[in-house]
């Protein structure tokens, strides 16, 4: 059974994709953009955390490609890229630096893709993994209990 999306639902996922994509040029060629809205300000302070890594190394957010960002089995899946070919271009770094980036990119995305298996997908509120009709879901208490009665 796939959750039902109000129109009020798909006005908010297609305003919050246009706003990332304008703050953060790395958001810009995404395919994939599908996750409960409680899982708002955790995708946002991803790509802030993002944009201050960029920052820290001194090269730009074009460096990284973020092509997904998506609700699968519960999860956050974050699907990203580093250019390597774009921080050559960009600045005289050397690989340590390059491998250091690609190393800090990683580390913050498996962060956020944990933090996610505890922040409720409907509300942002704590939560844990829940089956609800076969589909596994990490809910709240409460948001958990509105699902068995919506169905």
């Amino acid at each position: 059974m796939v959750k039902k999306l109000q129109d009020n639902d798909i006005f908010k996922i297609r305003r919050l994709e246009e706003e990332l994509k304008e703050k953060f040029s790395f958001i810009s060629e995404i395919s994939f953009f599908d996750f409960g809205r409680g899982w708002d300000n955790l995708i946002i302070e991803l790509c802030e955390s993002i944009k201050n890594i960029c920052e820290k190394h001194k090269v730009s957010t074009k460096v990284i490609n973020v092509y997904e960002l998506r609700e699968k089995y519960g999860e956050l899946t974050v699907g990203y890229l580093v250019d390597e070919s774009i921080v050559e271009n960009e600045v005289n770094i050397s690989e340590e630096t390059i491998e250091k980036i690609k190393q800090d990119i990683s580390q913050i995305v498996s962060l956020y893709e944990n933090r996610s298996w505890i922040v409720c997908s409907r509300c942002g509120e704590n939560g844990e993994n829940r089956e609800i009709r076969g589909w596994i879901e990490v809910l709240c208490d409460e948001c958990y209990c509105k699902c068995n009665i919506e169905y």
